[in-house]
């Protein structure tokens, strides 16, 4: 699923290097170099792109975690001065 691109990419670049050859005739492709089409950098292009979409996913992922984070600190202040008034309501029936 994701070669499929990549695919359309050569096959884009070696039909561009047939239809706009330099000299104006025919490509030989019984010469091997004729034909020069970079096989790594469409490697490596796909593989940015797929780390790319990853980093983009776990970017996202900390966002959600990171306001998950915000908002249970937020709940245990909250809780945690409940508890200090309740205490002190403690305190105040005990010395009574």
């Amino acid at each position: 699923f994701f070669h499929r691109p990549q695919y359309f990419k050569i096959i884009e670049e070696c039909i561009s290097q047939i239809v706009l050859h330099r000299s104006g005739t025919d490509p030989d492709f019984t010469y091997r170099k004729r034909l020069d089409v970079d096989f790594k950098v469409c490697v490596d292009k796909a593989r940015i792109d797929e780390y790319e979409q990853k980093s983009s996913e776990l970017a996202q992922k900390y966002d959600e975690e990171f306001l998950n984070r915000q908002e249970a600190q937020s709940q245990l202040a909250k809780c945690e001065e409940k508890i200090v008034e309740l205490q002190a309501e403690l305190q105040a029936f005990k010395s009574q």
